[in-house]
């Protein structure tokens, strides 16, 4: 087992440098055709000419973005499994603060876990049209802690640390 970590990190390697390398690629090549016109999923901006369904360039671009998301969306998917194991499963086991080894997941946990995660990726490829729009509502759900709750968090602490003020104190209103 320790022998195929080495084996492990050369591939994810190779597969995210060849995901990273399709995905610019493409994007510079859509920025250079459409320049300021290119919309968020470059495969869309692709598909504006008339003639664009029966393109075989557009088929090519398509299965080389496809592979890159295929590429890309294995470790994503790793993580997000790890986590939510981790968040849901193991923490009620009194794992917390220990190594996972691979006997503490049930492999039908581990199952249930990718279908749930697959299941919801699936669903929302399929009703997001456009995937701008998407990571739109998430980099902004993403930034709001960062540019509203912790400048707060930070001045509360700071106030706790030199002026020896409580957390909940009127005085950091």
């Amino acid at each position: 087992q320790a022998s195929s970590l080495p084996a492990a990190r050369g591939v994810s390697r190779v597969a995210f440098g060849a995901a990273g390398a399709l995905s610019s690629v493409i994007g510079v090549a859509g920025y250079v055709r459409f320049g300021d016109r290119v919309r968020g999923d470059v495969l869309l901006s692709l598909g504006e000419r008339a003639s664009a369904g029966s393109s075989s360039l557009l088929a090519v671009a398509r299965v080389a973005y496809a592979g890159a998301m295929v590429a890309s969306f294995a470790f994503v998917m790793a993580s997000c499994r790890v986590v939510a194991l981790d968040i849901f499963a193991l923490r009620r086991r009194g794992h917390v603060g220990r190594p996972v080894s691979d006997g503490d997941v049930p492999q039908a946990l581990f199952a249930r876990a990718t279908a749930g995660i697959l299941g919801a990726c699936s669903l929302v490829a399929w009703v997001v049209p456009d995937l701008a729009r998407l990571l739109e509502l998430v980099g902004v759900w993403a930034t709001m802690p960062l540019a509203f709750v912790l400048p707060c968090a930070f001045l509360v602490e700071l106030r706790r640390r030199q002026e020896g003020l409580p957390v909940l104190s009127a005085r950091n209103a």
